[in-house]
């Protein structure tokens, strides 16, 4: 929609305008076009303020100049279109070599059309292309012209294709890999959307990050851990765990490349199916270990007083580390090193975070007796609460004094003896995942799928890719 100057006062509605009721937006209907299969144009030109009244927008000011100067006593200058935006992207595509790449795959169009949507979402932070017309009005863009919203779902459903993305995959990671001839440690994760899908292949019942009951749309980002860059990306279905595709990925990376160092997981992926995997492939992995599984549970037993020798000081002096070679889990054979940590910094700050929790589940299970309510302990605490027949609150304090041990401890895994130190330096550049989430989520928009075809939410995702490959 362009500016919509809320810092003046609202003017009347002209009686040649109309109003969205859906979202409020102050509208002129455009002549019908020649062919009549297609809809009649529209332009925003502000938003509703109150009853017949409305603010202008930057449309409203360039279009009727005489009503702005009535309304406000100021003359209109020519407009600019700004072309900063454009030059920055313009410059990086070029120098990642991703403009060419797109070309080649399609046609100028195409590569056009998808720069444009990547402009959109980096200067809205927004990935619903509703307003992209009106938005991108007085920007300078990589098309020859400015396509409205009917336009766009086209594109996104007919254009980029599954074919055009496999290429481009294949494309870019031996673009990437030549540009970059090192050996490279990546850093893979997975997150989900909400989305609308319905009858879909890609939308399933999953845990959603939102916490909301609905259906979702998984992905997993590969990126470069030492510099953030993104070498690939997969969409699935939101039902499918990440497990699962987490084998196809691996599989497809190392047929692309031999240049892999180590793969950096989150504690979700630390499973017997992943390290499985990742030893069938040769790949050297660091993953960080949950303190459910036996291997944590083990490793603190044996090292509680972890912080009473001075040789397991890790530089900083914040942390104490060790490396061994021990069982992961208790139901496989997996092995490897596991380097056991006390974090002292945020020890107090964990136990009091946790009987803080452990306090108020007890005054409500007391409440609910009292009430009486059913009485049901919150899975996190099955181990040291729970009722009897007659709803009493029976306390497991050997479980209690476990649990409060444990804290302020973490381990890694890892397939070699890094050392306790240089696994955990290893394992920080795993947050360059976090900040890519974060520009997805936060800065892109891409926090939920607002589409209703799989190949829109497909075209979005790739859209999404080039927009993170660009941002970093």
């Amino acid at each position: 929609m362009g500016h919509i100057y809320r810092e003046k006062n609202p003017i009347p509605i002209p009686s040649f305008a109309r109003i969205d009721k859906s979202d409020e937006r102050v509208y002129v209907a455009g002549v019908q076009p020649k062919d009549r299969t297609k809809s009649p144009k529209r332009t925003v030109i502000g938003h509703l303020a109150s009853e017949g009244m409305m603010y202008p927008n930057n449309a409203f000011k360039q279009l009727y100049p005489e009503l702005w100067k009535i309304h406000y006593g100021e003359d209109v200058k020519p407009s600019l279109l700004h072309c900063g935006l454009f030059l920055l992207i313009l410059i990086i595509a070029y120098k990642k070599k991703l403009y060419s790449l797109l070309s080649e795959l399609g046609d100028y169009k195409i590569s056009n059309i998808i720069l444009d949507l990547v402009m959109y979402c980096l200067n809205t932070r927004n990935n619903s292309f509703s307003l992209f017309q009106d938005t991108m009005q007085d920007q300078v863009l990589f098309s020859p012209k400015n396509y409205n919203s009917s336009e766009i779902s086209k594109f996104l459903n007919e254009s980029i294709s599954d074919n055009f993305v496999n290429n481009f995959r294949n494309k870019w990671m031996e673009t990437y890999f030549s540009e970059n001839s090192a050996k490279v440690t990546i850093s893979i994760d997975g997150s989900n959307n909400d989305t609308y899908l319905s009858n879909s292949e890609l939308a399933g019942k999953g845990h959603a990050k939102s916490k909301n009951n609905c259906n979702i749309v998984s992905y997993i980002w590969v990126l470069n851990a030492e510099n953030g860059d993104p070498i690939l990306y997969y969409v699935v279905n939101g039902s499918i765990p990440d497990c699962k595709s987490f084998q196809d990925l691996l599989v497809f990376l190392k047929e692309k490349n031999t240049q892999l160092e180590v793969v950096l997981l989150d504690r979700n992926y630390c499973n017997h199916d992943v390290i499985d995997g990742l030893k069938n492939l040769e790949l050297d992995y660091i993953i960080m270990m949950p303190s459910n599984i036996y291997g944590f549970k083990n490793a603190v037993k044996n090292h509680s007083n972890l912080t009473l020798d001075p040789e397991n000081i890790i530089p900083g002096g914040d942390l104490f580390g060790l490396s061994e070679f021990g069982k992961f889990f208790s139901d496989y054979d997996d092995e490897g090193f596991i380097n056991i940590y006390f974090d002292s910094e945020n020890y107090g700050e964990r136990i009091k975070a946790f009987s803080k929790k452990l306090s108020e589940e007890i005054e409500r299970l007391k409440k609910c007796i009292k009430d009486k309510k059913e009485v049901k302990v919150k899975k996190e605490f099955e181990n040291i609460l729970s009722v009897d027949k007659d709803n009493n609150i029976v306390y497991n304090r050997d479980e209690y004094k476990n649990s409060i041990a444990e804290k302020g401890f973490f381990a890694i895994v890892s397939s070699k003896d890094y050392g306790a130190d240089t696994v955990q330096s290893l394992y920080k550049a795993r947050d360059s995942s976090e900040v890519c989430y974060n520009i997805i989520k936060n800065q892109l928009g891409f926090d939920t799928t607002r589409v209703h075809s799989d190949e829109s939410t497909k075209a979005k995702f790739f859209i999404c890719f080039i927009a993170t490959v660009i941002r970093n």
